[in-house]
């Protein structure tokens, strides 16, 4: 992609989160080019290309000298506000088959957290990239928004990590015919085709990393066991410590479980064990706070892979990026396409895994200044 084409995207996508937050309707009347122009700081014909595809995508429609109308908010289902030209009007009244376009409505997770939300935008990005869901009319919806469909059986949901009363809102749509899949769920559901990472052989891959390094102890630290994920992480590092003969030291399973008490610095055996597996990112601020309380250069005494997925945690804490084993959003992506184009219900209940993927920042060293000879 050139600048000027990662330009025009990035001023897209700034327009559309304005007409999802501003107090506006459809209907009125938008910012001139002019006056984009101005705002973002970026030339009129950036501005230009932005509103054309914005206007391609029916959410705006733009009028020679006087400026752009508002037709549809991000999010929001419903007709164009605004009549349109003739020509607009014959396509508007084809018959959807002749597109083969379904409405395929991604739920964002209802977590205000930075992991969820920088995986969520990535499986978007992925999606709109991929080739077998190009038939699929993409909507964006919160958790927190309300579902209520007069014809569920159109409809196609992709749900990322749904929990509580979303779960239920998603089972009653099921029932009315709605296809819905679940990335990544905290449990199956049997309503829904569930697709996860393939977590498992993941931590088992990281601690073979840390056994190549020359560790002979690997601690993991662990967030919530009632999450699958989690419960398939501990179950790849047993494994992997058992296949490869490292011992565990008593203390090198960190817990930091949801509405639990953060773990101490006096929970971390670092004298003992250098080698670390985090599940999640808060994990990488309790082992860093432990390395200070050492008196140990965490970037530097320690080696540390992260199954979690905002770098910037770990550049905030740890002054630098450290090596992760990371969801795969294309291959998410993928997979969501590539069953909905062979859907059928057998699919609701089944569980798919979606293979992970390693980045090496050079984290993973051979241990320094460390005791690690006892056998536990």
């Amino acid at each position: 992609m050139s600048p000027n084409q990662l330009l025009f995207t990035k001023v897209r996508d700034h327009i559309l989160a304005d007409l999802a937050t501003l107090d506006v309707k459809s209907g009125q009347r938008y910012f001139t080019e002019s006056q984009l122009s101005s705002r973002y700081q970026v030339s009129r014909n950036t501005i230009r290309r932005a509103m054309g595809e914005l206007e391609h995508r029916g959410y705006l429609q733009r009028q020679r000298g006087r400026g752009s109308i508002i037709l549809q908010i991000p999010g929001q289902s419903g007709t164009p506000a605004t009549p349109r030209s003739p020509r607009q009007q014959t396509l508007a009244n084809r018959p959807s088959a002749s597109t083969g376009h379904r409405r395929l409505i991604t739920m964002l997770p209802q977590w205000d957290d930075t992991t969820e939300g920088f995986y969520a935008a990535h499986v978007i990005h992925a999606m709109t990239a991929t080739e077998d869901l190009r038939r699929y009319a993409l909507e964006i919806r919160h958790a927190n928004d309300p579902l209520d469909f007069a014809e569920p059986t159109e409809l196609t949901f992709l749900a990322i990590d749904p929990r509580g009363s979303t779960v239920h809102r998603l089972s009653a749509l099921a029932s009315a015919g709605a296809r819905i899949v679940v990335a990544t769920p905290s449990h199956p559901m049997n309503f829904a085709l569930n697709l996860h990472d393939d977590i498992r052989p993941a931590v088992n891959q990281a601690v073979r990393l840390m056994a190549e390094a020359q560790h002979r102890s690997v601690g993991i630290i662990l967030h919530d066991l009632e999450h699958n994920d989690f419960r398939q992480a501990i179950n790849g590092y047993l494994d992997a410590c058992g296949e490869l003969g490292l011992s565990i030291h008593p203390k090198g399973i960190v817990r930091c479980f949801t509405g639990k008490p953060e773990p101490g610095p006096d929970e971390f055996p670092l004298d003992d064990v250098r080698a670390w597996i985090s599940t999640h990112a808060s994990g990488v601020h309790r082992l860093a706070d432990a390395a200070r309380k050492h008196k140990l250069n965490a970037s530097q005494d320690l080696s540390i892979i992260g199954m979690d997925d905002p770098n910037d945690h770990y550049i905030g804490v740890l002054g630098r990026e450290i090596s992760v084993i990371r969801s795969d959003p294309l291959a998410m992506a993928r997979t969501v396409g590539n069953c909905l184009n062979r859907w059928d219900d057998a699919l609701r209940g089944q569980t798919i895994a979606i293979p992970m993927q390693y980045l090496d920042r050079q984290s993973v060293a051979s241990p320094r200044h460390t005791t690690e000879t006892r056998m536990y």
